[in-house]
């Protein structure tokens, strides 16, 4: 391992080495043979489905990619005072393949699934930092996770509850888009608990949005998937699903 090592982010080594996780290149191996040893010295670490990371970028944790599984990145919303009020709001969420900024201060990265993760620390992130064509694929996938960031939060300013369902449902698709019949299936492990983390809504209010997209034929269910009743180019923002036509 690479860098110095202490609080939250040892921990996150020791619990790496409890699930019995070991070194992965894997998704840093695609941006070239330094980058894979690097990401070699950092540390993989396997999650539950449900289980909290204990990781921040206060703990030396510069870059978290995922390797298997799906994970978010959430916190609790505030009532003022800085207490929270015991509602999660999601902020990221990420897939294999995917680079993301590591939680900030008073948010967290949860698995979703089960799943897999490398933490990579930051005299590991300066190295690869130091190879441009590596600087640039790890740049478009910040700046990738800002636009996201900035598409959640813009997607929150709706009113209408049911307008922050379909935004959102737009904002998945193109990030786990598939293109099938009749439209472009989310493939995400998606609930409705999940979907009101995501507009800062009750469940009870997305289960009604839902509901109401569905009548109107805007989206349909594919067990375990949904599907939204779109043309690829309709998806705004440079979409991105891919084909699944057989």
């Amino acid at each position: 391992m690479i860098g110095h090592q202490h609080g939250a982010f040892a921990d996150a080594r020791a619990s790496a080495a409890r699930h019995d996780a070991g070194a992965s290149a894997g998704v840093l191996a695609e941006l070239g043979d330094e980058a894979s040893e690097v990401a070699r010295r950092s540390t993989s670490l396997a999650l539950r489905r449900g289980e909290v990371c204990d990781v921040s970028r206060d703990d030396d944790a510069a870059l978290v990619a995922v390797e298997e599984g799906f994970v978010l990145i959430s916190t609790d919303t505030g009532n003022g005072s800085g207490q929270p009020v015991g509602r999660r709001i999601i902020v990221a969420t990420g897939q294999p393949g995917l680079l993301l900024v590591p939680p900030g201060r008073d948010e967290r990265l949860e698995a979703l699934t089960a799943a897999r993760i490398t933490i990579v620390p930051t005299d590991s992130l300066r190295a690869l930092l130091g190879r441009p064509s590596t600087a640039e694929a790890i740049l478009d996938a910040f700046v990738e996770a800002l636009r996201e960031r900035q598409t959640t939060i813009r997607n929150c300013t709706h009113v209408r509850h049911s307008e922050r369902v379909r935004q959102t449902l737009f904002q998945l698709a193109r990030s786990y888009g598939r293109v099938v019949p009749h439209g472009v299936r989310i493939d995400f492990p998606l609930t409705h608990q999940l979907l009101a983390d995501m507009t800062g809504s009750a469940r009870e209010t997305v289960s009604l949005a839902i509901s109401d997209l569905v009548h109107e034929g805007f989206l349909h269910h594919q067990h375990p998937h949904y599907v939204i009743n779109v043309a690829p180019h309709e998806l705004s923002s440079s979409p991105r699903p891919s084909d699944d036509l057989a």
